[in-house]
């Protein structure tokens, strides 16, 4: 072999040793997906007893390790994470994909009906809670956890001052639904884009800690002014 072409050969197996190990760096090695697929569908099956299907799997470059995206048996999405050299390798977000359900299916209804010209409803908050309570298969309501829950209403419609009496009335109507069925752990937040800025928005927020100082629709005004 030639002197230029032991060179050319050993610059080529340089550059496919620094292309692998960029790729790894990145995109993570397919056998460890493979293996963190089996060992997540496992432990989620067993730990609540559940028949999930996987979509798809993903590696996270910034610590390490690798997912999966579930599909569980009653049509939930949600996500589980497996790094071998995390204190805890496993983490996964069953249970608040199931408090996410619930709170869609208790309020969804109400909150389409109360802000009929949204483009965005979003039920969500609380990720990490169900590993931190160690909860499995008996998974408690959203509204009995010791955790906050998050509402966010995007509105389609602009921010005026012609809006705003018509826009508390909705949200105290939506507090005084949350006080008949005892709910006490969700914060709300409206949001809208403003006539002098579409790319600006105005937002209103209500914090759960504050449903008991709401008697009027004036107190969520009043709040909005302390905050």
């Amino acid at each position: 072999m030639s002197k230029l072409k032991w060179v050319g050969l050993s610059f080529l197996s340089l550059l496919l040793l620094i292309g692998g190990f960029l790729y790894s760096q990145f995109f993570g090695l397919p056998w460890e997906k493979i293996k963190a697929e089996k060992i997540l569908t496992e432990y989620v099956e067993e730990k609540y007893e559940i028949d999930v299907t996987v979509q798809k799997s993903f590696f996270n470059f910034k610590d390490g390790s690798y997912g999966v995206h579930f599909i569980s048996e009653d049509n939930l999405a949600f996500t589980a994470d497996y790094g071998k050299h995390r204190p805890q390798p496993i983490w996964d977000y069953y249970p608040e994909a199931v408090w996410n359900q619930q709170m869609e299916r208790e309020l969804g209804a109400t909150v389409n009906k109360l802000f009929p010209t949204h483009d965005r409803i979003v039920f969500s908050g609380a990720y990490g809670v169900g590993h931190d309570l160690k909860i499995g298969k008996e998974i408690p309501p959203f509204d009995e956890v010791n955790a906050e829950f998050d509402l966010y209403v995007g509105e389609k419609s602009l921010w005026s001052k012609e809006k705003e009496i018509e826009v508390y009335q909705s949200l105290f109507a939506l507090v005084e639904i949350l006080k008949n069925k005892e709910i006490d752990n969700l914060n709300m937040m409206i949001s809208f884009h403003t006539e002098e800025d579409t790319k600006m928005s105005h937002y209103i927020h209500v914090n759960s800690k504050d449903l008991n100082k709401i008697h009027t629709w004036e107190d969520i005004k009043t709040l909005q002014n302390e905050q």
